[in-house]
């Protein structure tokens, strides 16, 4: 398999700096997953599940992936027991019905994660046996994961199933001024640091300088919380302390500590720095990230830059599978260690803009470096 070394990848796409004309990538297809090939609407009821109640559910736990309440993910079976347990989801009985438990695991780690979140079926695909091959699903409630097991059936195939407990839903005062009112007999300083609403606004502000594109959800700062903490270009055992914490404007106040000490983004296994945060871009509707799944069933959380440095291509662009229409990708490892840290995308067309950008896997990058070059 060819491979070539970029020392420091410094390559940028001339169409995009001189503003040349060509046509621009349509963000809207990349939450459409279209490398799945066709899918069709689950239906299911909207609600919410009450709070305290413990349920059985399909457990997925996938390394280096945190799904928050709206984050819109896809799932690949792969063998039996993923079919088994897609297939349970998709004919339970309301209020459960299409409900699966996400949950993030790392090597060598013991026992389930203490919080997950309940994600809810919106689309899938068939099988020419009806079997359900994959789908793709949106984050819901977090919950207290409290075991998981396999579930044997007659056929000798395993269900994976966890138990779990619905958490107490984050309740936001429906404007601002509530806020002030309900805590009139502290002082205006100490209301403002803990005032969702302010927070927001200021990781908004803040965020906005990393992030360039944004979704103002400002004025739920709850479900802003969830997707700042998913947007951010950080390790997932941090996205995962944020999912942990059940308040949102503590959840608000640590998003802001982490913008102000974020600075670069490093290989998780060697510390060596392979971007810069003023190269992330949006390739997305969704904004800099987006969850995806390879052919193999695994499953990837994806930041998008401009330009890397210190990464080594291995083999030539493939188009086949691709997350986004229009681009072939390519292998990238760091230079350094050799570790695999994401893609190069080069656009297949010569009129599509940009011509090429980056994507790095999240749980093989982390904000916390030590080697800066």
């Amino acid at each position: 398999m060819q491979s070539m070394s970029m020392s420091d990848s410094e390559e940028t796409d001339s169409r995009s700096s001189n503003e040349a004309p060509g046509r621009a990538f349509d963000r809207t297809l990349v939450l459409q997953h279209l490398y799945l090939g066709e899918v069709a609407n689950f239906e299911v009821e909207d609600q919410l599940l009450p709070e305290g109640v413990r349920y059985r559910l399909p457990y997925y736990c996938r390394e280096g992936v945190v799904v928050f309440p709206s984050t819109v993910f896809p799932l690949k079976a792969t063998h039996l027991t993923d079919w088994r347990s897609l297939e349970r989801a998709l004919l339970a009985e309301p209020p459960v019905r299409g409900m699966i438990v996400m949950g993030s695991s790392t090597v060598g780690a013991e026992g389930p994660p203490s919080v997950g979140c309940v994600a809810v079926i919106r689309c899938v695909r068939r099988m020419r046996d009806g079997t359900p091959e994959s789908v793709i699903a949106e984050g819901w409630q977090r919950v207290k994961i409290l075991s998981d097991t396999f579930e044997w059936r007659g056929d000798g195939h395993p269900t994976r199933i966890a138990d779990v407990e619905i958490l107490q839903q984050e309740t936001v005062p429906a404007a601002q001024t509530e806020i002030h009112e309900g805590f009139g007999h502290w002082a205006p300083w100490a209301v403002h640091l803990w005032d969702p609403y302010l927070l927001a606004d200021q990781a908004y502000t803040q965020a906005s300088r990393i992030l360039r594109r944004m979704r103002d959800l400002r004025n739920d700062p709850c479900l802003f919380s969830y997707w700042l903490a998913s947007a951010l270009p950080i390790c997932w055992p941090m996205r995962y302390e944020l999912l942990e914490i059940g308040n949102v404007s503590y959840r608000l106040r640590k998003e802001l500590d982490l913008l102000s000490s974020l600075s670069a983004i490093y290989c998780n296994t060697c510390q060596r720095q392979v971007a810069s945060l003023t190269d992330v871009i949006t390739m997305s509707d969704e904004g800099t990230s987006d969850v995806f799944v390879n052919a193999s069933g695994y499953v990837h959380d994806t930041m998008t830059l401009k330009k890397v440095q210190g990464v080594r291509l291995q083999g030539e662009p493939v188009e086949e599978h691709s997350w986004f229409p229009g681009y072939a990708w390519t292998l990238a490892h760091c230079s350094h260690c050799m570790s695999h840290v994401g893609w190069r995308y080069t656009s297949v067309n010569d009129d599509l803009i940009p011509g090429c950008f980056w994507g790095l896997s999240r749980a093989q990058v982390t904000h916390e470096g030590q080697i800066a070059e």
